[in-house]
C-alpha cells in the first residue's frame, strides 16, 4: 500500500467545511499555495476534482464527500490520541517527529518543550531547545 499524508486528511476536512482555499490555509496556518499542492495532491491520488470552484464557493465532489465521511473518524481518534499524549506528563517533557524529508528546521513550530526527538531513516536525533 502507498503511503498516504495525514495533513491531505485535514486538508481535504477543511476544504469541504470552509469551502475556501484561502479559508483553508488560514484556518491551517499555512500558505495558499500549500493548500492548492495539497489540492493537487488529492486529486492526482484519487484520480478526481474534488472540489469544483463555482459562485458559491467551493463544491465537493461525490467522491470528496464520501472520503471526508471515511476521514472523520480515523481523523477523530487520531486527535484524541494527540490530545490524550499532550495531557500527559511525560508529554510535558519532550517531542518525536518522524521525518522522512529534510526539513528546515527554522520552518517548524515547535512547542514549549524542553527535548525533541526527531527519527529520521531509522535513525534518532535529540535536540535541546534552549
Amino acid at each position: 500500500m502507498k503511503k498516504f499524508d495525514y495533513n491531505l486528511v485535514k486538508l481535504l476536512q477543511c476544504l469541504i467545511e470552509f469551502r475556501s482555499v484561502t479559508r483553508t490555509a488560514e484556518e491551517l496556518d499555512v500558505a495558499i499555495s500549500t493548500v492548492r499542492h495539497g489540492l493537487a495532491r488529492l486529486r492526482r491520488e484519487f484520480n478526481d476534482r474534488i472540489v469544483v470552484n463555482t459562485k458559491e464557493g467551493l463544491v465537493p465532489t461525490t467522491l470528496a464527500i464520501t472520503l471526508n465521511s471515511h476521514f472523520s473518524s480515523a481523523a477523530n481518534l487520531i486527535d484524541n490520541a494527540i490530545a490524550a499524549g499532550k495531557n500527559s506528563d511525560s508529554a510535558q517533557n519532550s517531542l518525536t517527529i518522524n521525518q522522512c524529508q529534510p526539513i528546515n528546521p527554522t520552518l517548524v513550530k515547535l512547542p514549549n518543550i524542553p527535548t525533541v526527538t526527531v527519527q529520521r531513516y531509522g535513525r534518532d536525533f535529540y535536540y535541546q531547545i534552549c
